[in-house]
């Protein structure tokens, strides 16, 4: 069942910028089933699509109509992988849902692999690597993730893609290769009894003289002409200089490597109570091994994963819990309380994106002055750094940030942790838990997203739960889009 709850407008005006707000919208969609397909029409005449500019080293963009778009899980079972496809685009959650959007109608291996560089050069931009070890050599997390890196993270991204594409050794007799010259590094597909020299990060392939074909690197050694005659660090155009800088790169003692890295997935269960957020901008947060010094990026972007738990349901949500019973009456709002002084809750948190910051709020109400009530992060389950510490009678609420907590500045990239609640109670049921809700900033590419452009874009909401959860009526996904329209200025056709 699809139920189209909600459309909020509302009319402020813009200021500093040309791009004057129109209109702010909003669309609510409440689903029970598995599968739901819906329309939004966004009005005016900018959107991501027809406003941004892609540098080599940033992605402008003048109008960002996308606010964000929330998939909230409001039943009472967990929900399996939901996705939001909008307009078709946007599969990138695997290496195979990438390549099956990538090659859509490819109709040989010369055009997947063209397809393949081509995709890659507009979905990423050339950036210090947040992390140097194989992190970003994985597609998934470079596109769907970080969304930019250097060349050699291109390169390796490009091989994985051409390997799992079919073009390697099983069919061409070898595999594609990433090529190390001097200062920089690019893929190759082998195709026809050829290596083909695709660069991923400089925009660009070189033709022979006779413009028929795609030349290999070494050819390039022995040729220099072939890399001068076009412009590299594209696709905005940075003077015939960068031919020149191209050429002088190659050499004979050119190194090769064969790096395929592949496996990540943008999987996610959300149990009940929790939602995740998409969001096209940042709050600033990133992660990084700091290898680099304190971790920067041109273009990013943070969402977030929600938790409030059903507290009343630990045995089913908890990662664990020891001596935890119901609330006291007497305790207001209290959904649980410890048993005795040794009692604890603790929740898993994962994600498939990065983490780079994170908040825990929590309620709680002591009915002794004895009564104590702490809140503790582990990356691991076994190692607890305690975050906060109270005791006493009444309500006592908790609101504590845990960024440097989860290391996020060092390796190896986190994707996971628990949250600890200790209630210890001095007398039976008097440590009492009222409410929790564990917030985690994550980052996502902001070109990865689901986003709406201006016009009718038709929706495709999905995900892998259990048939049955549906036949009996728990499975429920409320899903809101945000959004906001410009109509004062009108791109050329």
């Amino acid at each position: 069942m699809l139920l189209l709850l909600a459309t909020g407008i509302a009319r402020p005006a813009g200021a500093g910028t040309p791009f004057q707000i129109s209109a702010h919208r909003n669309r609510v969609v409440k689903t029970t089933s598995h599968h739901a397909e819906y329309e939004i029409k966004m009005g005016g005449t900018v959107d991501m699509d027809n406003t941004t500019t892609r540098h080599y080293e940033i992605f402008e963009t003048a109008f960002q109509p996308n606010v964000s778009l929330e998939i909230a899980n409001t039943g009472d079972v967990p929900v399996v992988n939901p996705r939001i496809v909008i307009n078709d685009r946007g599969r990138w959650w695997s290496i195979r849902t990438m390549l099956d959007e990538i090659l859509a109608g490819a109709r040989d291996d010369q055009e997947k692999a063209l397809l393949i560089w081509d995709f890659v050069r507009n979905n990423r931009y050339h950036d210090m690597p947040l992390f140097h070890d194989n992190e970003l050599h994985d597609p998934v997390r470079l596109l769907g993730v970080y969304g930019g890196g250097l060349c050699d993270d291109s390169a390796a991204v490009g091989c994985s893609l051409l390997y799992h594409a079919g073009i390697n050794k099983t069919k061409h007799a070898q595999n594609p290769k990433t090529r190390h010259l001097h200062g920089h590094v690019m893929c190759e597909a082998f195709l026809d009894g050829r290596h083909q020299f695709l660069d991923i990060d400089e925009n660009v392939f070189y033709l022979d003289r006779e413009n028929e074909r795609i030349v290999s690197g070494d050819e390039l050694t022995r040729d220099h002409d072939l890399a001068k005659r076009e412009h590299g660090f594209g696709p905005v155009f940075k003077g015939w200089q960068t031919g020149e800088t191209a050429a002088a790169l190659c050499g004979s003692d050119d190194g090769a490597g064969f790096r395929i890295v592949a496996g990540h997935s943008l999987d996610l269960t959300l149990r009940p109570g929790e939602r995740i957020v998409y969001r096209w901008d940042n709050v600033g947060k990133l992660a990084g091994d700091g290898r680099s010094g304190r971790p920067r990026r041109r273009h990013f972007g943070n969402s977030k994963l929600v938790y409030s738990p059903r507290l009343e349901n630990f045995e089913r949500d908890a990662a664990s819990a020891k001596d935890v019973a119901p609330a006291s009456p007497n305790a207001k709002d209290a959904k649980v309380a410890g048993a005795n002084s040794a009692a604890q809750l603790v929740y898993e948190v994962k994600s498939p994106y990065v983490l780079c910051g994170g908040q825990v709020d929590a309620n709680f109400f002591g009915l002794s002055e004895k009564d104590g009530f702490s809140v503790s992060l582990s990356l691991d389950g076994k190692q607890w750094k305690e975050l906060w510490r109270r005791s006493g009678a009444g309500p006592l609420s908790c609101s504590v940030d845990f960024d440097k907590h989860l290391e996020v500045d060092r390796s190896p990239p986190k994707y996971g942790y628990f949250i600890r609640i200790s209630l210890a109670s001095a007398e039976t049921h008097s440590a009492n838990l009222a409410a929790l809700t564990i917030s985690t900033d994550v980052m996502t590419a902001p070109f990865s997203l689901p986003r709406l452009r201006v016009g009718s874009n038709k929706v495709v909401y999905s995900d892998e739960s259990g048939e049955g959860d549906v036949i009996a009526g728990r499975h429920e996904i409320t899903i809101t889009h945000r959004w906001q329209e410009s109509d004062n200025i009108k791109p050329p056709d």
